[in-house]
C-alpha cells in the first residue's frame, strides 16, 4: 500500500493603505508670545495653519511571506508615505515651510517558520528625503515681536534621518 503525504504551503499577503485630507486652522484666540502673564498682546494666530498639519497625507504598504523548505519562511515588505507641504512652526512662520515629500521603507526577512529566529535587512527612507518635523525660533535672533517693524527670528529645525540600511538578527528564548 502506498501513502502520499502532502504539505500545505501557506502564502501570507497583506496590504495596508490610507489616504487622509485634513484642513485645520487655528481657532480664534490671542496668542501671547514672550513673557507670559504680563498682559501685553504680542501676536494673533487666528486663521493660521496648525504646525505639521499637511492637507494631504497617504500611506501604502504591502507585506508578503512565503514558506521556504519545511521549516523556514521568507518575507518582504514595502511602505511608502506621502506628505503634502506644511508649516513646521507652531507660530505660522512662513520660513518653516516644508515641501511635500515621499519616503520609502523596504525590508527582507528570512527565518524559522515559528519565528524562533529571524535575519532581516531593513531600509528606511530609501528616497533619502530630508524633511523637518518641527522648528523653534532661534535664541537671540529676531526683534520687535508683534510690531510693524518686527524682524522674524531664525528658525532652528528638527530634521529627519537620512537613508538608513540596517541588519537585524532576532532570537526568541
Amino acid at each position: 500500500m502506498q501513502h502520499a503525504f502532502g504539505m500545505t504551503r501557506v502564502v501570507h499577503h497583506q496590504q495596508h493603505r490610507d489616504l487622509a485630507f485634513v484642513h485645520h486652522r487655528q481657532r480664534p484666540r490671542r496668542q501671547h508670545v514672550g513673557r507670559h502673564g504680563d498682559g501685553v498682546f504680542r501676536g494673533d494666530l487666528t486663521g493660521a495653519a496648525l504646525s505639521v498639519a499637511p492637507d494631504w497625507t497617504g500611506n501604502l504598504g504591502v507585506v508578503y511571506e512565503m514558506p521556504v523548505g519545511n521549516s523556514m519562511k521568507l518575507g518582504f515588505n514595502a511602505d511608502a508615505r506621502y506628505s503634502d507641504e506644511y508649516l513646521a512652526s507652531g507660530f505660522g512662520n512662513p520660513l518653516s515651510l516644508q515641501d511635500r515629500y515621499v519616503t520609502l521603507d523596504v525590508g527582507v526577512r528570512f527565518g524559522a517558520d515559528d519565528d524562533n529566529w529571524t535575519l532581516a535587512v531593513i531600509g528606511k527612507n530609501l528616497t533619502n528625503q530630508f524633511y523637518v518635523t518641527g522648528v523653534v525660533d532661534g535664541p537671540q535672533t529676531g526683534s520687535g515681536t508683534g510690531t510693524a517693524t518686527g524682524v522674524r527670528a531664525d528658525q532652528v529645525g528638527f530634521g529627519s534621518l537620512p537613508r538608513t540600511v540596517m541588519v537585524e538578527v532576532t532570537k526568541r528564548f
